[in-house]
């Protein structure tokens, strides 16, 4: 039985632009080459052994550093293109990793990788920094991607070393329910109707419940999968193959796997944190509610007293912070200036947080 898709994050398009969401981004000139170095390494998470590569500035350490955590998939440590680098220019070491299972990392990976399990790979990561004489242990800080939003507030409530946090197009809503809208924006940009969505929407509404609910309800939802499965909305709607009448073992096994993904609510944590964070949105994102996410984050950092962080919403940008160019005629462009205006709000946050500093000014975007 595969797993159904309507449990994930789905990020294919950000997979598929890896490199180039970052390189877009980049400065005109890059990096001078000699302001910074790679070096190759590896670190154990558990039984897992995770490769990576750590940029790190040729000026005079310790230096602040970032764990970049990415979005779903079997993400190599490249889906942040240039992004490393420009950090690492800037006097920021920057620590990217192969997700566990991919390219060089040991492990298993497949698409329920629980979210706790995602943590403790970043957290890893932060130890193993924080292990180094030439990085900062008190100035590490989180840059996350997508479904790295699910995970960047875990790492951070179970780590006293995280200082600071970027977050690009991260969602609030728990894994079921941001499921329930990317479907939806799935079927409606295949061109179905809005009757057919909410067909959809209803049948996976009952998929997502009998799963929360141990299988309570397999027959019922066994029955409506099969009388769904000859429209032709069924095949966008990442939905599970035909059902056995009964849950052998295996069965509520995978169930139990796919519960234990799709139940992952951030919201508990974000209202007990209170590091800086910058939040960054696109108002046309079809992965991720935009404009419900900023509001519900922005409502739970107000709950756990943050008056340290920035949530900006632009408009016109996409998942992957690109905005069309005006008549539709050519390829979308990263928001312009932006990730000068990341790295911008990094110095500045890390530096305060060098003086010991209690509070920070926000940094307008």
């Amino acid at each position: 039985m595969r797993a159904p898709a309507v449990a994930l994050l789905s990020l294919s398009p950000f997979l598929a632009m890896t490199g180039s969401w970052a390189r877009e981004l980049r400065q005109a000139d890059g990096p001078a080459p000699a302001s910074f170095h790679d070096e190759e390494v590896t670190y154990p998470s558990g039984d897992v052994t995770l490769a990576g590569t750590l940029s790190i500035p040729q000026t005079k350490g310790p230096h602040a550093a970032l764990v970049l955590i990415t979005g779903s998939g079997n993400a190599l440590r490249d889906q942040f293109g240039d992004w490393p680098h420009q950090y690492a220019a800037a006097g920021i070491a920057t620590l990217v990793y192969d997700k566990r299972g991919c390219g060089a990392s040991t492990g298993k990976f497949y698409d329920l990788l629980p979210i706790e399990d995602l943590a403790a790979d970043a957290l890893a990561g932060v130890a193993y920094l924080s292990s180094r004489p030439d990085i900062d242990a008190n100035r590490i800080g989180l840059v996350t991607a997508s479904q790295g939003g699910w995970v960047g507030p875990l790492v951070a409530s179970r780590s006293r070393k995280i200082s600071l946090m970027v977050l690009i197009s991260p969602p609030m809503l728990s894994v079921a329910e941001n499921g329930l809208y990317e479907v939806d924006g799935d079927l409606r940009t295949a061109g179905f109707s809005e009757a057919e969505i909410a067909r959809s929407r209803q049948l996976n509404q009952l998929f997502n419940s009998v799963v929360l609910e141990g299988g309570a309800g397999w027959t019922r939802l066994r029955v409506a999968l099969d009388m769904a499965r000859g429209e032709q909305w069924f095949e966008s709607a990442r939905l599970p193959g035909p059902l056995p009448e009964t849950p052998a073992p295996a069965n509520l096994a995978w169930l139990e796997r796919v519960r234990h993904y799709i139940a992952f609510d951030p919201m508990p944590l974000w209202q007990t944190l209170t590091i800086p964070v910058l939040a960054l949105y696109g108002g046309k994102d079809v992965n991720v509610p935009a404009e419900r996410s900023a509001e519900m984050l922005e409502q739970a950092l107000k709950k756990a007293g943050n008056d340290r962080s920035t949530i900006k919403l632009f408009p016109n940008a996409d998942h992957h912070l690109k905005v069309a160019p005006a008549g539709g005629q050519g390829p979308a462009e990263s928001v312009p200036g932006l990730e000068e205006q990341i790295r911008h709000w990094l110095l500045e946050h890390f530096e305060v947080a060098s003086q010991g500093a209690l509070t920070c000014p926000h940094t307008p975007l």
